[in-house]
């Protein structure tokens, strides 16, 4: 499976992003979201092409990813609400591996179908 663009360029921003002083991070914060939204879609939509002869492994792994996807989310908002870096660079973590389950879900739906 080739990894989509907008997939691998979110990984690489939001990677990069666990290192920006809270000043950058406020700069970027709409890039950076930008990205992840493009990143989700994409991940979704492709997942969604495979669904239909995705094993149960796949099926539970993508779902895995998408519950880590919403704690994420939910630490962002914390993280804005708060002001607290910390919450920040947790939902970060939590997004980069929300989308390491969703490629892992989608290639086992790809196997599957060879």
């Amino acid at each position: 499976m080739q990894k989509p663009v907008e997939v691998e360029n979110a990984q690489k921003l939001t990677t990069e992003a666990l290192g920006w002083n809270p000043v950058k991070a406020l700069k970027m914060k709409k890039e950076l979201q930008q990205a992840h939204v493009q990143a989700n879609q994409v991940l979704d939509k492709t997942f969604e092409g495979l669904k239909a002869g995705a094993s149960a492994e796949a099926k539970e792994t993508y779902e895995a990813s998408l519950r880590i996807r919403e704690e994420a989310l939910q630490l962002y908002v914390k993280a804005d609400k708060m002001f607290n870096p910390a919450f920040a660079k947790d939902a970060s973590t939590k997004i980069l591996e929300s989308w390491g389950q969703g490629l892992k879900a989608i290639e086992l739906a790809e196997s599957a179908k060879v």
